[in-house]
């Protein structure tokens, strides 16, 4: 990548929503609470037909909890947070180096060694970059002005070998493999 790519734009509710999202169901305790909403669903009309209403009322309620309240809850924050946080109110700049990442907010500017990401997740719509474990930044797509721009970037970021299947310690691994 020779040249330097620049985003901008605005956070929408639906990107925080989406991050809130990825970011439970992509780790077990989100995926046994998704489990425990579906199973619900499934045992609260056996429990009625057996006529056990108590039962069947349990796992209407657990239904509900998770499949229901959860990502209402979820949708709640993230109004919460592009409302009244004022980083998500005002317009957020990438610019994106071969070496580096550079943020420009509203607040003042900061660079990322590249080597400093923890993991890179691409989605259709939106890219993560984490730079700690609960904390990333959020670049939506649409933000992109460009397709080309856009392809440059994911280029970039597979190049770095900073994907979804990778974080720091399987890149050292793997590091530490090729030079035995």
């Amino acid at each position: 990548m020779a040249k330097e790519i620049k985003v901008s734009g605005k956070l929408i509710v639906k990107d925080v929503v989406t991050f809130m999202f990825y970011h439970n169901y992509s780790r077990w305790g989100g995926r046994l609470t998704a489990l425990l909403g579906v199973a619900g669903l499934i045992l609260a009309p056996i429990f009625l037909i057996n006529k056990d209403i108590l039962s069947a009322l349990i796992f209407v309620f657990l239904a509900f909890a998770y499949i229901v309240v959860t990502p209402l809850d979820f949708y709640a924050k993230a109004r919460r947070q592009i409302h009244m946080n004022p980083v998500f109110k005002n317009k957020m700049t990438f610019i994106f180096e071969d070496n580096l990442l550079r943020v420009k907010l509203y607040t003042g500017a900061s660079q990322i060694a590249w080597q400093d990401v923890i993991k890179v997740v691409i989605l259709k719509e939106i890219i993560f970059i984490y730079l700690q474990e609960n904390h990333a930044l959020i670049v939506p797509k649409r933000n992109f002005l460009k397709k080309e721009d856009y392809d440059t970037v994911r280029r970039l970021i597979e190049d770095k070998k900073l994907s979804i299947h990778k974080d720091k310690r399987m890149e050292e691994k793997v590091n530490e493999q090729e030079n035995l």
